[in-house]
């Protein structure tokens, strides 16, 4: 009787894999797909994507690039402050 309950649950174990794993293809090729038109479609003129990169870029050309590094000296303080645009802080 346990050698049947054990065959059945063994058999059962091996179904769950093979579903599990044709899932997995088919959910990783779904997302794969989705990103990839995402990703495309983004980056054409005037798409969220493209525009966040052309408002980035402007930014760094206008006010200068700065540190993200928030354990600074004071003197490197000192210094970025004295780098920075008028009014911004």
């Amino acid at each position: 009787m346990l050698t049947a309950i054990s065959l059945l649950m063994a058999l059962l174990a091996f179904f769950i894999a093979i579903l599990a794993f044709i899932g997995w293809n088919s959910i990783s090729g779904k997302v794969a797909s989705e990103v990839s038109r995402f990703l495309a479609d983004g980056f054409k003129d005037g798409e969220t994507l493209h525009r966040m990169v052309v408002d980035q870029a402007n930014r760094a050309m206008y006010e200068g690039v700065y540190t993200v590094d928030t354990d600074l000296n004071e003197e490197d303080t000192e210094v970025n402050e004295a780098s920075r645009p008028e009014g911004k802080q």
